[in-house]
């Protein structure tokens, strides 16, 4: 899990840098807390959701409600800070920062094999 929110965090990162040379404050700021509270929310998640496995049916349903809950509240006050704020934290950036830890994933996915065929020319699930 920690390798991936630094993934995360780093993405983020670099992605900021690059709109703020660009002159899009308001669009680094908004990516910023984007994918800080989508690493939050990643966190949370690896954190809060285990504690729900040796409990009874009923009471696990309600803790995985409630760590529901909190996470999308965290979500939902990023962008209501976002609207509430739109000429400093531009909203879309925020939304699109919430997506940072997914994109993370699936690059640990899928962009090693694709590396591996573009550097060698061998797909590894065909080598024989």
């Amino acid at each position: 899990m920690e390798s991936v929110a630094k993934r995360a965090l780093a993405l983020t990162l670099a992605a900021c840098l690059i709109l703020a040379v660009m002159g899009r404050l308001a669009w680094a700021k908004g990516l910023a807390l984007g994918g800080l509270v989508s690493v939050v929310n990643f966190a949370l998640m690896a954190w809060l959701l285990p504690k729900a496995v040796g409990m009874s049916r009923r009471r696990s349903e309600g803790w995985a409600f409630g760590s529901l809950a909190l996470r999308f509240s965290l979500m939902a006050l990023a962008l209501g800070l976002c609207l509430y704020k739109p000429q400093s934290l531009s909203v879309a950036a925020c939304a699109a920062g919430l997506f940072v830890v997914q994109l993370t994933l699936l690059t640990d996915r899928f962009l090693p094999e694709r590396w591996r065929e573009a550097t060698w020319g061998v797909n590894e699930r065909w080598k024989t």
